[in-house]
């Protein structure tokens, strides 16, 4: 149980995390498409949040699963001394680019945990990962078609993009 309810509390943190690391993006959207992926990743991510603040409050029922579910929802990452549990999700996105790297690396091991998830014991948490890793793939594809557009239009230096993936795929793999 306290195993169990270790993973849970790491992945509704990184779930409220990566948006707590998307502010800012909607303002310098290259286009509406980046918007309309934008809001549909930060609700997505909330609402796997959310799952697990309710597997907490609902399913464990325990003392210490409504403190780490209160938790969830009052931590602030960008206070200092209050940063998320993977380091990983720690690291402001200034840009899309950084954006399309973060679906693409970090969303990747968020699938891989969810699988694990969706092979719990537990009945309610592993019926609800069929959903949330289903979403986490729309969110690969639309790092990877995001990466591709913003490669193929040939307007950042080589150098650049590399630094890029030199930073994100390093967290990704730590993860």
């Amino acid at each position: 149980r306290d195993a169990l309810l270790q993973l849970v509390i790491v992945q509704g943190d990184t779930e409220f995390g990566s948006n707590e690391l998307q502010t800012g993006l909607w303002d310098r959207a290259p286009s509406d498409y980046d918007r309309k992926i934008l809001i549909s990743v930060i609700c997505e991510e909330f609402r796997h949040g959310w799952q697990m603040g309710y597997f907490e409050t609902e399913v464990m029922k325990t003392e210490e699963a409504r403190a780490a579910a209160q938790s969830l929802l009052e931590r602030r990452a960008s206070e200092q001394g209050n940063e998320r549990l993977l380091g990983a999700f720690n690291n402001e996105i200034r840009d899309w680019l950084g954006m399309y790297c973060f679906l693409e690396f970090m969303d990747r091991d968020g699938g891989s945990q969810l699988n694990l998830l969706a092979h719990s014991s537990v009945r309610g948490l592993a019926q609800s990962m069929a959903f949330m890793l289903r979403e986490e793939q729309k969110h690969l594809r639309s790092g990877e078609q995001g990466f591709d557009r913003i490669l193929g239009a040939g307007k950042l230096p080589t150098e650049i993009v590399q630094r890029y993936v030199n930073l994100y795929a390093p967290l990704g793999y730590d993860l």
